[in-house]
């Protein structure tokens, strides 16, 4: 019994350093707010876009991250105008150029279905992956840009982060049933 309790102690001190600390992930909610209130006052006007939402999706959502932080996904949601879903290379390029302009001297590259911008903190750097949504009340999932550079164009594609999360926590459960 004693070396049950030792085992699980051990475990529990090796998850607790695996986690970032409180002082990182406070950092990078700071940082995830800096990059909500930029954006939100971002120039989308050459497709009349509008922020309307940020949701935090992957780890840093799930509360899965690992120390050291250096990664957070998001989805910069946009109201959709009359019902009809701009250009999606379009899209992922002004959001591209948005970034540029709203974080100058920091690194920011178009990627297929984002727009990855490192920002510093502390010691290290923090990365944010930011991809451009619109989210579809009648089915409940978002559509986001899908970009490809061999042949320059790009479509939308279906992404649900909340469904994501659920089939993470059904495949936790078979695998590893609770006691």
């Amino acid at each position: 019994m004693a070396a049950t309790q030792n085992a699980r102690e051990l475990l529990n001190r090796v998850i607790a350093r695996l986690h970032p600390s409180p002082g990182e992930e406070a950092a990078a909610d700071t940082l995830f707010a800096t990059v909500k209130e930029r954006l939100r006052l971002g120039d989308f006007g050459d497709l009349q876009l509008e922020p309307s939402n940020f949701v935090a999706t992957g780890s840093y959502m799930r509360n899965t991250s690992i120390s050291p932080l250096n990664d957070v996904d998001m989805f910069l949601v946009f109201k959709s105008k009359g019902g009809q879903l701009p250009d999606a290379k379009k899209v992922l390029l002004l959001l591209h150029k948005v970034v540029q302009q709203k974080f100058q001297g920091c690194s920011c590259r178009l990627q297929r279905r984002s727009v990855n911008l490192v920002l510093p903190l502390d010691e290290q750097k923090l990365s944010f992956d930011v991809v451009p949504a619109f989210f579809e009340s009648s089915s409940g999932v978002y559509k986001i840009p899908n970009y490809s550079r061999d042949t320059e164009s790009a479509s939308w594609i279906t992404s649900s982060p909340s469904d994501a999360v659920a089939n993470l926590q059904s495949a936790r459960e078979v695998r590893f049933p609770l006691e």
